[in-house]
């Protein structure tokens, strides 16, 4: 699932590293943001493309950044302030900014060379919200059977949604066959994919918050950009996190708002609506509702099977083979307890 919105936009090409025990802002950051405040303001825009690196000017040519900063300039106007506020876990720089309708924040992440590596104009999240690292809740897989992790984990190049902070630590299922194919034969109908209609588990108990139905499916292979959740519930638990679950087949869920759930209550069907291009389980959970400011927490399922290992406190990555419970003829491998899963093979 990939939502786009201003308040999320993203233009990244980032390097996996951490700005570990940086607090004052870097002297390169402080010029690289003037000069975006003012190239923004002054409509400058050639001279702030010569300061992006070249791998970045690649994934974003002129037009292509004329038309951004367009169309933030008709959402939130010029920008009258700015301050740095801190740097974050991913070694973005990170400033609050007041534009003339709107609170955003602007994050830029420079190098040695002192250019632009990556910038993005987003939802600026004040830390006074309740933040925790990890799920408080037990959780368990929201479905039965085996699935694979399409994106997840910590790394780039294995989650497509790490650059989105509420869905930082987001996971997208499928399940595939023994010749790692999602679907029967060509793949041209949802019919012919394995996931389509299969049930989606509460993954823990909790109450409803919000639901979102009747959006129609996609044909695989054609996301639907307008409407990137498709079909979608979030479940608030008792401990105050909410767990968004989307892309349902459409009108299958089965339950309400404000309902109660316990874990493994069945909640509706995977379909194929929203922003992806087959069915898919889309899982992730944040600090707060709104997911224009929440952040997102990583998951560790309590015991589950990962690539025939029994394990238990786990957080699956990419390829990632997992089930609830063992469906194999032998028993799982390693004990329960055991912290990391062996990685599978491709």
């Amino acid at each position: 699932m990939k939502k786009i919105r201003i308040a999320s936009l993203l233009i990244s090409i980032l390097p996996y590293w951490y700005c570990i025990g940086q607090t004052a802002e870097k002297n390169t950051d402080m010029l690289m943001s003037e000069a975006f405040v003012t190239a923004y303001n002054q409509a400058s825009y050639e001279y702030f493309y010569t300061l992006l690196a070249p791998k970045l000017q690649q994934v974003l040519p002129y037009d292509k950044l004329l038309t951004y900063f367009d169309t933030v300039h008709q959402r939130a106007g010029n920008i009258k302030h700015k301050e740095f506020y801190r740097y974050t876990d991913t070694g973005f720089a990170l400033y609050k900014v007041q534009f003339d309708k709107k609170l955003y924040g602007l994050y830029i992440f420079t190098d040695s060379t002192q250019q632009i590596q990556s910038f993005r104009i987003g939802a600026f999240r004040d830390e006074n919200l309740r933040q925790f690292r990890k799920n408080i809740s037990n959780l368990k897989l929201p479905f039965d059977e085996e699935w694979t992790v399409v994106s997840g984990g910590p790394k780039p190049e294995g989650n497509v949604h790490i650059n989105d902070a509420a869905q930082l630590y987001a996971f997208d299922w499928v399940i595939k066959d023994a010749k790692r194919q999602s679907y029967k034969t060509d793949g041209l109908s949802n019919e012919d994919y394995y996931a389509f209609k299969k049930q989606v588990l509460a993954p823990c108990e909790g109450q409803i918050y919000l639901i979102v139905d009747g959006i129609q499916d996609n044909k695989p292979g054609t996301p639907n950009l307008n409407d990137p959740l498709g079909n979608y519930l979030i479940i608030e638990t008792p401990n105050r996190e909410f767990i968004y679950l989307t892309h349902f087949f459409q009108n299958s869920i089965k339950v309400i708002q404000n309902q109660e759930v316990k874990a493994g209550q069945v909640l509706g069907l995977c379909g194929n609506s929203g922003s992806v291009s087959e069915p898919t389980i889309h899982f992730h959970l944040q600090n707060v509702a709104d997911v224009n400011i929440a952040t997102g927490v990583k998951c560790h399922f309590e015991q589950i099977i990962a690539n025939h290992v029994s394990i238990r406190d786990y957080s699956p990555i990419q390829h990632d083979v997992v089930s609830n419970k063992w469906l194999g003829s032998e028993p799982p491998a390693g004990l329960h307890g055991k912290k990391k899963a062996k990685k599978k093979k491709q």
